[in-house]
């Protein structure tokens, strides 16, 4: 059966001899009821706008053309949809582009999406790309689009999958607009998408670099260059639509450290140091680090006491000298502060032997 456009009207003669012509092209109909007549329109070599007219004396060798009606003629053109797959509830818009122009003005109202059973309105966004909303749906699905509503191509497969739920990040904040930042997400659910195609989403943001699925319940993640704020983090499956239950993180921007008091210690260890700045509103689990030049580093463990305050325990050393001291407010080493001019520096010192007073 033929799926070309259906012309209707009344007392139509019940005859075989009915045409249609479709600008200067002419083709027999394929059906004839009385009050419908249906044509397949020549294939398509360019695109254009036609008048189409139909006649019930073709036999004849001049035949009488009736009705000018406008018919759009287009080569289907090859699409390729944005994602393959989305949230089991729908509603996550596809975008279908194409090198070609899909933009065909007599079309506009006629596009549809077919998920499955399923046919959805598509809308058209720019010249060469429109979208569609995925119904509610379960599995796995052909997608096929069409730009008349009848004659559709079939194009790939939409995978639906259950929303996942990001229960914790570790470490909990990062430094913002270092792009240097690693967390580690906890949840369940992230395996049902495409490896390859995990993101983590921060709050409308989604992350793009060094985005690795590990399991079902876990995945690492290097943070996008966000300002400073509060982030729910949660994950995208399908590499756009970050969605589901979410945990939250804190950015911050870098620590800026002032003084350290007092600004010496015995090599022996255990003198109590305080670290003076602007540190994070939150505790996020600080780490020191005290480097002497040539003689590696100590990496000790900080004690948030406010914003300002961060204190920790000078370590035992072989070696005098001037460390300077690092700061990173989620324990990460990717995230100690770079070091200032004039540097922050602790004194190690051998502790002086009294003998006897004069």
């Amino acid at each position: 059966a033929s799926t070309g456009p259906l012309i209707e009207g009344t007392g139509f003669p019940l005859v075989t001899t009915v045409g249609c012509r479709f600008g200067t092209d002419v083709v027999d109909a394929t059906r004839n009821t009385g009050t419908e007549v249906r044509c397949s329109p020549p294939r398509a070599t360019v695109t254009a706008e036609v008048a189409v007219s139909v006649s019930f004396n073709t036999g004849d060798a001049s035949p009488t053309w009736q009705g000018s009606l406008l018919y759009q003629i287009y080569e289907v053109p090859a699409l390729a949809p944005d994602v393959a797959s989305g949230p089991a509830a729908g509603g996550y818009v596809t975008t279908f582009t194409s090198a070609a122009t899909l933009r065909f003005a007599r079309l506009q109202n006629a596009a549809r999406c077919r998920y499955g059973e399923t046919t959805v309105i598509a809308t058209f966004t720019a010249d060469s790309s429109l979208t569609c909303l995925p119904p509610a749906g379960t599995g796995v699905v052909s997608v096929q689009v069409s730009f008349n509503g009848v004659q559709y191509q079939n194009l790939s497969n939409y995978t639906y999958y259950a929303l996942p739920s990001v229960t914790s990040v570790y470490p909990s904040g990062g430094v913002a607009t270092a792009t240097t930042t690693t967390v580690t997400i906890f949840g369940t659910g992230f395996r049902a998408g495409i490896a390859s195609a995990f993101r983590c989403g921060f709050g409308t943001t989604v992350g793009t670099v060094d985005q690795v699925l590990i399991g079902d319940t876990n995945a690492t993640c290097r943070l996008p260059s966000l300002a400073a704020g509060e982030y729910a983090v949660t994950a995208a499956l399908n590499g756009r639509d970050a969605v589901g239950t979410s945990a939250n993180l804190i950015v911050y921007k870098q620590a800026v450290m002032a003084s350290v008091t007092p600004a010496g210690a015995p090599i022996e260890g255990g003198t109590a140091v305080t670290l003076s700045g602007a540190f994070t509103a939150v505790n996020l689990g600080p780490k020191v680090k005290l480097e002497f030049s040539g003689q590696g580093s100590f990496e000790l463990n900080g004690t948030w006491v406010d914003q300002t305050t961060i204190t920790f325990t000078a370590p035992a050393v072989t070696v005098k000298g001037r460390y300077v001291v690092q700061v990173t407010m989620n324990g990460q080493t990717s995230d100690y502060t770079a070091q200032t001019t004039p540097l922050i520096e602790l004194l190690m010192y051998s502790k002086p032997t009294i003998t006897q007073i004069a």
